[in-house]
């Protein structure tokens, strides 16, 4: 019942009733237990809704920093931006070597009509020259930079570009014969079918471990 209520009703006895002094007395000790009750339970009720809305955000402050403190590695933020940087000098390195790999042999070519031997060679040449060279600047990028990554990224990379040193060494020592054969294609689609896979590897580790790492707050 709230105050209105409490009024009205009071109003309705007093009008059909005799007052004395200890009914007066009586009547307002109750009404003022009734008001003080009525009072202490709107304020429950107003601070339970505030404990709820400080728990509500309690948790929810709660649970970022416990996904924060899941993260295996804290490092400062001077490390964070010297390994990422390395990062992205390395993959834009390795993404010249994609490039260059998947054009060196490509599964389907067009020549000009009646071109010899000799210029299909030359063409061939000019391709692996870009390969070989992607893969030269890479592994110098890889090697200067090894410090400031994990091992376990160090040897992806090296086991994607251990596929492209076979891949140049096979059409180096292709000879003229074997060179532009069903065969030759077919081990050259065999080699980007073994390097994406580890291509792919070298890309998810290097996510993984940026997402992994938590930068310690000053």
């Amino acid at each position: 019942m709230d105050w209105t209520t409490w009024l009205k009703a009071l109003g309705i006895f007093l009008s059909g009733s005799v007052i004395t002094f200890s009914t007066l007395f009586g009547l307002s000790r109750w009404f003022g237990d009734a008001w003080l009750g009525w009072l202490v339970e709107k304020q429950k009720a107003k601070y339970a809704t505030e404990l709820e809305n400080i728990k509500a955000k309690f948790n929810q402050e709660l649970e970022h920093y416990r996904a924060t403190l899941d993260r295996p590695t804290f490092v400062t933020r001077a490390h964070f931006e010297t390994e990422f940087e390395a990062y992205k000098r390395v993959f834009e390195g390795l993404a010249e070597v994609r490039l260059a790999m998947t054009g060196a042999r490509p599964t389907i070519e067009l020549s000009p009509p009646n071109e010899s031997l000799d210029d299909r060679l030359k063409r061939l040449r000019g391709r692996l020259d870009l390969l070989t060279d992607a893969h030269d600047k890479t592994i110098k990028i890889i090697e200067h930079l090894s410090p400031f990554y994990p091992q376990d990224i160090y040897s992806k990379l090296g086991e994607c570009l251990f596929v492209v040193r076979g891949e140049i060494l096979d059409i180096r020592t292709g000879g003229d014969e074997r060179t532009f054969s069903h065969g030759w294609y077919v081990q050259g689609k065999k080699r980007l079918d073994e390097f994406f896979p580890k291509y792919n590897a070298v890309s998810e580790a290097i996510r993984g471990r940026i997402e992994a790492m938590a930068i310690i707050p000053n």
